[in-house]
């Protein structure tokens, strides 16, 4: 609906199932003139649906778009586009655009997981060709904040994107203070972080983020119930959450709440509970990393994926 609501403003119809939220879809367009869209959230995903339909008529002025991710800025400048950075927006203006060849770097969300399990574990992790690109890598750099060690190698740039190898090895961390300012860089990354707070001495307090209710599934709701049922001690914010580092967590049996990145930060959460832990409803996990309890496996992880 975030993404349809500035749209229908503009013209566009979408007619689809249940209030035309779900596929199959049916979508009438129209050639809109210059308009103006003062975003109410950060998003990339609204910021960049509204992009690609301004190149279709005069263009846009869009404010409030944050830190919300560039992708799509950077891909469009890359082929020629005439994008005006301002304060806190951005103007486009159609313009000719020409193909180009990009190669995709790793995907940080992803790596995510690795890095998290490098600052906890006492395994070193080396990850080659991973996207840094700035609006990505807040929650690693969360984590240095926290004392995590954490370094970038072999930096450059592909397609637009900077990219870079990540080197990770095990580290004492502390408890922080997430800056509101960040939390929409991080915001799929906020499950992981609570299960990094659980061993960082102190308490990391997240707040900001009323997105998380909103996601595949509430987020927040999701990895409180899962944290608390392996002994973590949380509190649960409207926007938000608050973790006492106690340094350890129990086996249990949690719920993936149909959502790959509650499914993987859980699975995390497992490889660092003492006892066995069962992560229900994982095939969600293919959404985003079908290989992912594969590549824990590669790192020494002991792990299966059940055939239930």
């Amino acid at each position: 609906k975030r993404v349809l609501a500035p749209l229908h403003e503009q013209g566009v119809q979408v007619l689809g199932r249940d209030d035309h939220q779900y596929a199959p879809v049916t979508v009438f367009g129209c050639a809109p003139t210059f308009f103006e869209y003062a975003m109410p959230i950060a998003s990339a995903q609204v910021k960049s649906a509204l992009m690609l339909f301004a190149l279709q008529g005069e263009g846009v002025h869009l404010t409030g778009i944050g830190t919300s991710r560039d992708h799509t800025e950077r891909m469009l400048k890359a082929m020629g586009g005439n994008i005006e950075e301002k304060n806190d927006g951005l103007i486009l203006r159609p313009a000719p655009l020409h193909p180009i060849c990009v190669s995709v770097p790793g995907d940080p969300s992803s790596a995510a997981f690795f890095i998290a399990l490098g600052v906890l574990c006492g395994k070193d992790v080396y990850i080659e060709s991973v996207g840094v690109n700035p609006t990505r890598i807040a929650f690693i750099r969360a984590l240095q904040k926290m004392g995590g060690n954490i370094s970038f190698h072999n930096e450059r740039i592909e397609g637009g994107e900077p990219v870079a190898d990540i080197s990770v090895q095990k580290s004492s961390l502390k408890g922080i203070e997430i800056d509101p300012d960040t939390v929409p860089a991080q915001l799929d990354e906020f499950p992981l972080l609570a299960v990094v707070a659980v061993f960082a001495q102190g308490h990391t307090i997240v707040r900001g983020a009323k997105e998380l209710r909103v996601k595949e599934s509430d987020r927040i709701r999701a990895i409180v119930t899962n944290l608390r049922a392996m002994g973590a001690e949380i509190e649960e914010l409207p926007d938000g959450f608050i973790v006492e580092g106690t340094g350890v967590l129990m086996g249990a049996v949690v719920d993936s709440f149909h959502d790959h990145r509650i499914a993987m930060a859980s699975a995390v959460a497992g490889l660092m509970a003492k006892g066995e832990t069962t992560v229900t409803g994982v095939s969600c996990i293919s959404i985003s990393f079908p290989d992912f309890v594969k590549k824990l496996v590669e790192l020494g992880a002991k792990c299966r994926e059940s055939e239930q």
